[in-house]
């Protein structure tokens, strides 16, 4: 007796037709016509704070936090003069080739700042599975990327220093 399950790789053939057909939507991070990527079409402001945006100290201290679930992290905000609403995300800490910071790209909520063209992401977390060696008053580097839905992209590096 024949079994009704679909072939699996008919499943995977059609699944991959239907994908293949979505127009997926412009990325702006693609290259220019020289192969670069282009250039940060607005400018990005980073920040700390888990409840609302605080502008870092002169030496970009951001503080280490024990999670519930026996992991570390640090609170990232952003601003942008971008629209409110769900924008692409993506935040990493680097110490040289090393990366402190787990994977963050994700679609993360900027809202209006009342009375001001800007919109902010308050209190990203930012995994620090590793922290040994990160807080011992060395800089690190912050690099955030928000991508929004209309295109277009800002970026930016900041140094900063982790501590308990």
């Amino acid at each position: 007796m024949r079994s009704r399950n679909a072939d699996p790789r008919a499943v995977v053939g059609a699944l991959a037709m239907l994908l293949g057909a979505c127009d997926a939507p412009p990325s702006s991070a693609a290259p220019d016509d020289a192969g670069r990527e282009s250039a940060p079409s607005f400018e990005l402001t980073v920040g700390t704070g888990r409840d609302a945006f605080e502008e870092l100290d002169a030496e970009g201290t951001l503080v280490l936090e024990r999670g519930t679930q026996g992991l570390q992290h640090v609170y990232v905000s952003l601003r942008a003069p971008i629209p409110e609403g769900l924008h692409m995300i993506d935040v990493s800490l680097v110490r040289g080739d090393r990366a402190l910071s787990a994977p963050t790209r994700i679609s993360a909520p900027f809202l209006a700042i009342p009375g001001e063209d800007l919109a902010e992401l308050a209190g990203q977390l930012v995994v620090v599975p590793e922290p040994d060696g990160a807080t011992d008053g060395n800089p690190s580097t912050l690099r955030a990327r928000v991508e929004p839905r209309g295109g277009g992209h800002g970026e930016v590096e900041r140094e900063v220093r982790l501590r308990w």
